[in-house]
């Protein structure tokens, strides 16, 4: 929907699947052979999504979204009390929310910076834990410029939030910089 040259509002949905890797049917035993828990399904995920994207200027572009994504069959890793061991599992479904803010901006002579952040809630339907390997937020920062007249440079600094691990513990934050 464009309500006008400066604003465009968008409604996104979308379904897909993805079937287990050769790794996870695997289990990732050592010689490849699938065992017990390899009766893995396809994992499912219908999306929605709403983007607000405006032109502030010739120069500057901004976004705003808000989502919803139903997974189902999830593909995760648990520990089986059985024998201690760590196993991919279809969890019976999940949910994620959020919402990501996106600034971008291309300079004469050829300057860029974009940056952008978001928040989500990722958690399984049945117990309403939170899903493991999935961090509540991220900031990006990118710039590129013209090198020398024959390239370009460019710096990304990510940063993201610690995630919950399968064992009940949780990684620490951390800051990326790629160059």
């Amino acid at each position: 929907y464009l309500p006008n040259r400066a604003n465009s509002l968008k409604l996104l949905a979308g379904s897909a699947f993805r079937a287990p890797s050769v790794y996870e049917v695997a289990d990732g035993a050592a010689g490849g052979e699938a065992d017990a828990h390899s009766e893995l399904e396809p994992e499912t995920i219908e999306s929605l999504e709403v983007v607000w994207e405006r032109r502030f200027s010739p120069a500057l572009m901004g976004s705003l979204s808000a989502f919803r994504f139903r997974m189902s069959d999830l593909i995760d890793q648990r520990v089986d009390s059985s024998d201690g061991l760590v196993h991919y599992v279809n969890v019976d479904s999940a949910t994620s929310v959020g919402a990501a803010l996106e600034l971008s901006a291309r300079f004469p002579r050829g300057l860029w910076i974009h940056g952008g952040a978001s928040l989500q809630r990722a958690e399984d339907d049945v117990s309403g834990e939170r899903l493991s390997n999935s961090p509540e937020w991220k900031v990006n920062l990118k710039l590129s410029a013209p090198f020398a007249g024959r390239g370009r440079g460019a710096i990304e600094v990510l940063h993201e939030a610690g995630r919950d691990t399968v064992v009940s513990t949780r990684t620490d934050p951390f800051l990326l910089v790629n160059a």
